[in-house]
């Protein structure tokens, strides 16, 4: 863990926060819980003297420097949620407002100890990208992650749908029409060309692309099929 940070550099990271989740498309109203940190003009003003961020006649953007910055925030809070929202569990509104708490704490190094565990996930569980660490690069592993993308797993495995982050509800509510829903447990029939899964007695043919935002966690104690 980070040593406390002080109110000012919490703020600072809030800001920069504030700025990379503009460039993703948010509105106002979806910033609003970050901006009750009572982020000012003041605050924006430090990044731009630091060299994160310039202005201009559109307002306030990121610089090289302040994105990667930036970046880092945005991957510690996204990895928090996970780590808050799906293995801890708790009350929807606690967890994430832990998750915000705990971004500001994390170091590199924790961020990629619980990305690893994790299985390195592209997605936070509300969708949203997660920037991309070394060890992502890298692709390091534990022995047994506890949560891979649905592709990663092998042929004849069960895994438990645990999250889908699939950024679109027509998606979703096809796949749920199908029982494919968080919770669900799937066994992996076939993963070329299509990727086919079995579950509650039927098979589903799932395109790779929509598959890797299906997050599940490895079931051990069920039985194997051979790889076909």
């Amino acid at each position: 863990m980070k040593a406390t940070l002080s109110q000012n550099e919490v703020r600072l990271e809030e800001a920069l926060k504030v700025l990379w989740l503009r460039e993703e498309g948010w509105n106002e109203e979806e910033l609003g819980p970050i901006l009750k940190h009572r982020i000012t003009e003041k605050d924006f003003e430090e990044l731009v003297a630091r060299g994160w961020a310039r202005r201009d006649s559109q307002g306030w953007e990121l610089t090289d420097s302040g994105r990667h910055l930036a970046a880092d925030v945005i991957r510690r809070m996204r990895l928090a949620e996970w780590l808050f929202t799906e293995i801890l569990r708790g009350p929807q509104g606690t967890m994430e407002e832990s998750a915000c708490q705990m971004e500001h704490i994390l170091t590199q190094e924790a961020a990629t100890e619980i990305c690893t565990l994790l299985g390195h996930p592209q997605f936070c569980p509300h969708g949203k990208p997660i920037p991309k660490g070394k060890c992502c690069a890298e692709k390091r592993m534990v022995p047994s992650p506890l949560f891979v993308p649905l592709p990663h797993m092998q042929v004849g495995t069960w895994g438990k749908v645990i999250s889908m982050t699939l950024g679109g509800h027509r998606v979703s509510r096809v796949l749920a029409s199908f029982g494919l829903i968080p919770g669900t447990e799937v066994r992996i029939l076939r993963k070329h060309p299509a990727l086919i899964i079995e579950l509650d007695g039927t098979t589903l043919a799932l395109d790779h692309e929509v598959a890797e935002r299906i997050y599940v966690k490895p079931l051990q104690h069920k039985s194997t099929l051979p790889k076909v």
